[in-house]
């Protein structure tokens, strides 16, 4: 409905039929607040009909406007002649109305429209916001929102908390470049421009400087928002604080790597197992054991050495019952098939409950020390047969010595039988003194003490010189000897001396493991390069077990009743040394027990000629001359018994048991000769050879040093300290006849 107020132009027909056909409302006034239109919307918001309302006076009725923040900005508006407008809510019906006041030259034109859909929709979105926002600030997470355009538009409270900065807008490159770790930066920017390119969800890791400047790490996690078109309006992301779990996954992977790292420098096998050791994790055998891949069966027959899989069993049982360690030392099958030794140690990993989650074990391979056990244990039985082999090699002869002592004693014996027990005696003595030899050049040789005077020698001769000496035990047992050499010379370098002991050696040990009436072969063979000896005998024959340590220290055959001289179990070992220090080998066959043995030793053959061994002086010696001797020993038997062999031959002989007064009595009385005990009390020997060489009277003294040590370090000290000869108890006769001799050829003090 429309009408035409005193003083306004009345609206056209076409302006009041649009007016009339919108939804919003309008009215005009005029100057005089006289309503001059009113559409039937605008009717609806004053709250009166529009044809009660037109010509009359805003002051005359009582209208939804009066009184009301939209009748101030009207008159607002008249007042100052300018465009106004606002949204408020309406005094009376509650609804939020839009209005906008024009001014016109006649009055006012005002417009409204119902907002209140609109209004409360922000508020619902504003409400929403807020939600969120408190929503955000109340998660330990930092929340952050980017816009399609790649702005940084919102970080929460957690933001500003961790770094101390308000982010009002930015980008994630400038975000990235301020607070990301450098080293995080390339593969952060990496991430996103590839999220931002595809359309896919942005992840990392990395980290993020505090507002301290410490640097903790980060989950980074951001989800496109798409609208109703698909398209992405802006990114939602979290950054979530997982520093301690990746300090835990560092130091597990560390932990992990430092584990490998040990594991592939050990030279164990490290191996893990199910609780009930039913399923094996990935093995390396390291060539010791089978290697398997992945997790698989565990066959503990595949693995343990029959003989042993009971115990293995047993312990692993007990091991699982008790979740306790398992130890145990049991044989295995190694990865080529043989069979060797482990020290396997398993230690159960517990859960939170206690239950066995899985084993962590280790294999030694200690098949070597297993070996060198038995070795140790087969040398210390060797060590007690030996030692018990030399008390029965000693008492030996020492029977024999005795029984002739006490018939010399009883003094009821005839020359023939003086001579008979006295020639016991020196062979039992002589015996011994093989003994003792042997003993001290097994010593040589273990400590690389003997030195080989090394010239050409003939074989031949070699094997006739030790034919010679091993006689007499061949022919006490009986035994024929054949010997078998060629006419031409077989020379090689060596020490004639050695090399006769050793064939010595070889025939004697022939000759002891022979039974009585036996045959015993020597063949001595050249080729263009080697000389070959062969000792071989009909005797006792050996093990293959006896074959592989024949030549081994202290390995001794069985020996029966009868073989008394059975030996130290030192001379092949003594054989097998010197053949190698001639740069020759020695080796032992036999084809079994009661066949016999074939000892072969092949040496390098020389081609030159051998020169000419020199021709023996012959020493003039005066008849019976007889000597001025002082014997200085503090073992009373000893020095009374030398003194009656050397006053015998009819010497001069005068016995000290001091040093001291054997000192006094040298110089009262020089003798030519003085022997010379090393062990003495007060002083020892060569203190008291020195004393005398300083002392004029007895400066020219032939010194003679009579000891128990025969090593090569102890004859050098004994020249050293002034001593012309070196003797070694029991004194071999024929040595101190020639020292004799030369005294009395030469020039004693008067």
């Amino acid at each position: 409905m429309q009408a035409s107020s005193i003083g306004a132009p009345p609206l056209a027909d076409e302006a009041i039929a649009i007016l009339e056909g919108i939804s919003e409302g309008f009215f005009a006034v005029a100057a005089d607040w006289t309503f001059t239109y009113v559409n039937r919307q605008a009717g609806q918001f004053l709250g009166a009909d529009p044809g009660h309302l037109v010509g009359r006076k805003l002051s005359d009725l009582d209208v939804g406007l009066r009184g009301s923040a939209f009748e101030a900005l009207c008159r607002t508006a008249m007042a100052e002649g300018a465009p106004a407008g606002m949204t408020a809510r309406h005094p009376v019906q509650g609804g939020w109305h839009e209005m906008r006041v024009q001014p016109m030259p006649a009055g006012l034109a005002v417009y409204l429209r119902d907002v209140t859909a609109q209004v409360q929709a922000e508020q619902a979105l504003r409400e929403s916001e807020r939600t969120f926002r408190m929503m955000a600030d109340s998660i330990p997470q930092i929340v952050w929102i980017v816009e399609a355009s790649g702005e940084a538009v919102y970080f929460n409270r957690q933001w500003r908390n961790y770094t101390g900065v308000h982010i009002d807008s930015s980008t994630p490159a400038s975000v990235a470049g301020e607070f990301v770790h450098p080293a995080d930066r390339e593969a952060t920017l990496v991430a996103w421009e590839r999220a931002y390119r595809d359309g896919g969800v942005f992840h990392v890791e990395h980290r993020i400087r505090s507002r301290d400047g410490d640097y903790r790490w980060f989950l980074v996690l951001a989800e496109p928002y798409r609208n109703c078109a698909g398209v992405i309006e802006r990114w939602f992301g979290t950054s979530t604080d997982i520093h301690g779990q990746k300090m835990a996954k560092m130091a597990l992977a560390e932990s992990e790597l430092r584990f490998r790292a040990l594991t592939n420098a050990t030279s164990d096998v490290v191996f893990r197992m199910s609780p009930d050791w039913s399923i094996m994790h990935e093995l390396d055998g390291r060539g010791f054991l089978k290697t398997a891949s992945g997790l698989g069966e565990y066959r503990i027959e595949d693995y343990v050495d029959p003989q042993d899989l009971g115990i293995a069993r047993a312990a692993i049982d007990a091991a699982i019952r008790g979740k306790a360690t398992f130890a145990l030392e049991h044989r295995v099958l190694r990865a080529d098939g043989s069979s060797g030794w482990t020290y396997s140690r398993a230690v159960p990993i517990l859960d939170d409950a206690g239950a066995i989650r899985e084993w962590i074990g280790m294999a030694s391979d200690i098949t070597a020390r297993k070996a060198a056990e038995e070795q140790l244990r087969e040398a210390d039985r060797r060590k007690d047969d030996f030692l018990a082999m030399l008390g029965h090699e000693l008492r030996n002869p020492l029977a024999p010595i005795k029984a002739a002592t006490q018939l010399l004693q009883t003094r009821m014996l005839d020359e023939p039988a003086i001579l008979r027990t006295s020639q016991v005696i020196e062979r039992q003595i002589g015996h011994m003194t093989n003994l003792i030899d042997e003993l001290l050049d097994m010593s040589r040789v273990s400590k690389n003490l003997i030195r080989l005077d090394k010239i050409p020698v003939d074989l031949g001769d070699v094997v006739h010189d030790a034919v010679e000496q091993a006689a007499p035990l061949v022919q006490a047992r009986r035994h024929q000897l054949d010997v078998l050499a060629g006419p031409d010379a077989m020379l090689v370098l060596g020490d004639k001396k050695r090399l006769v002991q050793v064939v010595t050696n070889l025939l004697n040990n022939a000759a002891k493991f022979t039974d009585q009436g036996g045959h015993i072969a020597l063949a001595l063979r050249a080729s263009a390069d080697e000389v070959r000896i062969e000792v071989a005998d009909n005797g006792i024959g050996m093990t293959p077990a006896m074959t592989r340590q024949a030549f081994e220290l202290f390995a001794q055959a069985e020996l029966s009743a009868d073989r008394t001289m059975g030996g130290l179990g030192l001379g092949l070992a003594l054989v097998k040394s010197l053949v190698e220090l001639h740069g020759g080998t020695v080796n032992c066959h036999s084809d079994g027990l009661g066949r016999g043995s074939r000892f072969t030793i092949v040496l390098p053959r020389l081609h030159a000629a051998a020169p000419p061994e020199p021709a023996p002086v012959a020493l003039a010696l005066p008849a019976q001359q007889a000597l001025r001797i002082l014997v200085v020993d503090d073992n009373v038997d000893a020095a009374q018994m030398l003194a009656m062999l050397l006053e015998s031959s009819g010497h001069e002989v005068a016995v000290e048991h001091s040093p001291s007064r054997a000192l006094r009595h040298a110089l009262a009385r020089p003798p030519q000769l003085c022997l010379l005990d090393i062990g003495l009390p007060e002083m020892d020997g060569y203190e008291l050879a020195a004393r005398l060489r300083a002392r004029s009277e007895t400066a020219g003294v032939v010194l003679v040093a009579v000891t128990g040590y025969g090593q090569a370090s102890d004859r050098e000290k004994s020249l050293a300290a002034g001593f012309d000869h070196h003797l070694v108890k029991p004194i071999a006769m024929d040595r101190l006849r020639d020292i004799l001799a030369q005294v009395r050829g030469g020039a004693g003090p008067a």
